[in-house]
Protein backbone atom coordinates (compact mmCIF):
# COMPACT_ATOMS: atom_id res chain seq x y z
CA UNK A 1 0.00 0.00 0.00
CA UNK A 2 2.71 3.07 0.96
CA UNK A 3 4.57 1.63 -2.72
CA UNK A 4 1.15 2.70 -4.12
CA UNK A 5 1.35 6.52 -2.35
CA UNK A 6 4.65 6.94 -3.53
CA UNK A 7 3.60 5.97 -6.60
CA UNK A 8 1.02 8.78 -6.61
CA UNK A 9 2.88 11.19 -5.20
CA UNK A 10 6.12 11.11 -7.60
CA UNK A 11 3.25 11.34 -10.40
CA UNK A 12 1.68 14.83 -8.51
CA UNK A 13 5.19 16.10 -8.85
CA UNK A 14 5.43 15.47 -11.94
CA UNK A 15 2.65 16.97 -13.21
CA UNK A 16 3.63 20.41 -10.94
CA UNK A 17 7.46 20.76 -12.46
CA UNK A 18 6.52 22.01 -15.88
CA UNK A 19 4.26 24.56 -14.46
CA UNK A 20 6.89 25.99 -12.73
CA UNK A 21 9.80 25.83 -15.72
CA UNK A 22 6.99 28.05 -17.93
CA UNK A 23 7.25 31.11 -15.55
CA UNK A 24 10.67 33.22 -16.01
CA UNK A 25 12.56 36.37 -17.11
CA UNK A 26 11.80 37.94 -20.75
CA UNK A 27 14.00 39.94 -22.82
CA UNK A 28 13.46 41.75 -25.50
CA UNK A 29 16.54 43.50 -26.98
CA UNK A 30 16.81 46.10 -29.57
CA UNK A 31 13.51 47.85 -28.86
CA UNK A 32 13.18 51.91 -30.04
CA UNK A 33 13.56 53.31 -26.69
CA UNK A 34 14.78 57.17 -26.98
CA UNK A 35 13.06 59.02 -23.99
CA UNK A 36 11.18 58.63 -20.85
CA UNK A 37 7.77 58.67 -22.88
CA UNK A 38 8.90 55.50 -24.90
CA UNK A 39 9.82 54.32 -21.36
CA UNK A 40 6.52 54.95 -19.94
CA UNK A 41 4.14 53.90 -22.44
CA UNK A 42 6.14 50.41 -22.42
CA UNK A 43 5.88 49.99 -18.67
CA UNK A 44 1.75 51.43 -18.70
CA UNK A 45 1.55 48.25 -21.52
CA UNK A 46 2.53 45.59 -19.35
CA UNK A 47 1.74 47.06 -16.07
CA UNK A 48 -1.53 45.49 -15.54
CA UNK A 49 -0.78 42.24 -17.33
CA UNK A 50 -2.05 38.99 -15.56
CA UNK A 51 0.97 36.85 -14.79
CA UNK A 52 2.95 39.90 -15.40
CA UNK A 53 5.53 41.37 -13.45
CA UNK A 54 9.18 43.03 -12.70
CA UNK A 55 8.94 45.53 -15.74
CA UNK A 56 12.36 46.81 -16.59
CA UNK A 57 12.61 49.43 -19.61
CA UNK A 58 16.28 50.39 -19.95
CA UNK A 59 16.67 53.70 -22.30
CA UNK A 60 20.48 53.22 -22.74
CA UNK A 61 20.90 49.25 -23.44
CA UNK A 62 17.20 50.18 -25.37
CA UNK A 63 15.97 46.78 -23.71
CA UNK A 64 12.84 45.70 -21.85
CA UNK A 65 12.92 42.52 -19.54
CA UNK A 66 9.87 40.89 -17.26
CA UNK A 67 8.81 38.37 -15.18
CA UNK A 68 6.11 35.86 -16.44
CA UNK A 69 4.46 33.59 -14.31
CA UNK A 70 3.74 30.87 -17.24
CA UNK A 71 3.78 30.93 -21.04
CA UNK A 72 0.54 32.59 -21.34
CA UNK A 73 1.86 35.27 -19.65
CA UNK A 74 4.94 35.33 -22.13
CA UNK A 75 2.26 36.04 -25.04
CA UNK A 76 0.21 38.22 -23.38
CA UNK A 77 3.14 40.51 -22.43
CA UNK A 78 4.99 40.26 -26.03
CA UNK A 79 0.94 41.04 -27.24
CA UNK A 80 0.67 43.90 -24.94
CA UNK A 81 4.18 45.57 -25.85
CA UNK A 82 3.38 44.90 -29.82
CA UNK A 83 0.22 46.58 -29.16
CA UNK A 84 2.35 49.57 -27.89
CA UNK A 85 3.59 49.82 -31.46
CA UNK A 86 7.37 48.24 -30.05
CA UNK A 87 9.34 45.22 -31.52
CA UNK A 88 12.59 43.74 -30.51
CA UNK A 89 14.29 40.37 -30.55
CA UNK A 90 11.82 38.77 -27.73
CA UNK A 91 13.29 35.69 -25.66
CA UNK A 92 12.21 33.64 -22.60
CA UNK A 93 15.15 31.80 -21.12
CA UNK A 94 17.05 30.46 -24.25
CA UNK A 95 13.86 30.21 -26.50
CA UNK A 96 12.88 32.85 -29.16
CA UNK A 97 9.40 34.47 -28.74
CA UNK A 98 7.88 35.77 -31.76
CA UNK A 99 5.82 38.90 -31.93
CA UNK A 100 2.15 38.48 -33.46
CA UNK A 101 2.08 39.02 -37.12
CA UNK A 102 1.78 42.36 -38.81
CA UNK A 103 -0.48 41.41 -41.50
CA UNK A 104 2.49 41.58 -44.44
CA UNK A 105 2.44 39.00 -46.71
CA UNK A 106 5.29 37.92 -48.15
CA UNK A 107 5.39 38.46 -52.23
CA UNK A 108 3.18 41.10 -52.20
CA UNK A 109 3.89 44.60 -53.42
CA UNK A 110 1.69 47.52 -53.01
CA UNK A 111 1.84 51.18 -54.54
CA UNK A 112 0.43 53.02 -50.95
CA UNK A 113 0.41 51.11 -47.84
CA UNK A 114 -0.62 52.30 -44.31
CA UNK A 115 1.03 51.07 -40.79
CA UNK A 116 -1.18 51.10 -37.97
CA UNK A 117 -0.59 50.91 -33.97
CA UNK A 118 3.51 52.38 -34.38
CA UNK A 119 4.82 53.92 -31.59
CA UNK A 120 5.66 57.06 -32.14
CA UNK A 121 5.53 59.33 -29.22
CA UNK A 122 8.51 62.19 -29.57
CA UNK A 123 10.24 63.48 -32.65
CA UNK A 124 12.71 60.88 -32.29
CA UNK A 125 10.46 58.00 -32.84
CA UNK A 126 9.02 59.66 -35.83
CA UNK A 127 12.72 60.65 -37.51
CA UNK A 128 13.91 56.82 -36.20
CA UNK A 129 10.79 54.96 -37.93
CA UNK A 130 11.16 57.89 -41.19
CA UNK A 131 15.09 56.72 -41.31
CA UNK A 132 14.02 53.14 -41.35
CA UNK A 133 11.44 53.10 -44.24
CA UNK A 134 13.82 55.79 -46.55
CA UNK A 135 15.46 51.91 -47.04
CA UNK A 136 12.48 49.91 -48.49
CA UNK A 137 13.04 50.34 -52.24
CA UNK A 138 10.24 51.99 -54.19
CA UNK A 139 9.15 53.96 -51.45
CA UNK A 140 8.47 57.57 -52.82
CA UNK A 141 6.44 59.40 -49.59
CA UNK A 142 6.65 58.85 -46.15
CA UNK A 143 3.75 60.85 -44.17
CA UNK A 144 3.50 60.36 -40.06
CA UNK A 145 0.77 60.83 -37.99
CA UNK A 146 1.96 60.87 -34.35
CA UNK A 147 -1.80 61.94 -33.14
CA UNK A 148 -3.02 58.66 -35.22
CA UNK A 149 -0.11 56.23 -34.59
CA UNK A 150 0.13 55.64 -38.56
CA UNK A 151 2.55 55.88 -41.60
CA UNK A 152 1.10 56.14 -45.01
CA UNK A 153 4.12 55.24 -47.67
CA UNK A 154 3.47 55.87 -50.88
CA UNK A 155 5.40 54.43 -53.79
CA UNK A 156 5.99 52.01 -56.60
CA UNK A 157 5.91 48.64 -56.00
CA UNK A 158 6.59 48.47 -52.56
CA UNK A 159 7.38 45.19 -51.07
CA UNK A 160 5.36 44.79 -47.81
CA UNK A 161 7.36 42.56 -45.80
CA UNK A 162 10.53 44.42 -46.63
CA UNK A 163 8.54 47.50 -45.08
CA UNK A 164 7.28 45.48 -41.86
CA UNK A 165 11.04 44.11 -41.66
CA UNK A 166 12.82 47.79 -41.74
CA UNK A 167 10.44 48.77 -39.37
CA UNK A 168 11.13 46.45 -36.90
CA UNK A 169 14.71 45.93 -37.28
CA UNK A 170 14.41 50.29 -35.84
CA UNK A 171 12.60 48.23 -32.78
CA UNK A 172 8.80 49.21 -33.89
CA UNK A 173 5.87 47.47 -34.69
CA UNK A 174 3.46 48.44 -36.62
CA UNK A 175 0.32 46.70 -38.70
CA UNK A 176 -0.56 46.69 -42.40
CA UNK A 177 -3.50 48.06 -43.06
CA UNK A 178 -6.42 46.68 -44.81
CA UNK A 179 -6.57 49.45 -47.48
CA UNK A 180 -2.91 48.50 -48.73
CA UNK A 181 -3.01 49.25 -52.98
CA UNK A 182 -1.84 46.15 -54.79
CA UNK A 183 0.94 47.09 -57.24
CA UNK A 184 -0.83 46.77 -60.27
CA UNK A 185 -3.71 49.05 -59.78
CA UNK A 186 -3.44 52.52 -60.07
CA UNK A 187 -3.11 54.84 -57.13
Amino acid sequence: MQAARVYVLSLSALFLIPQICLGGTVSVKGVHMCCGGCKSIAEDALEDLTGVDKVVCDLNTKAIEFNAADEKAVARGIKALAEAGFHGKATHGKKAVPFPKSGAKKGVKSNIVLLTGVHLCCTACVTASHKALLKVKGVAVIDIDRNEKSIKLTGDAMDQLEIVESLNRAGFFGHIGKKATPANKKR
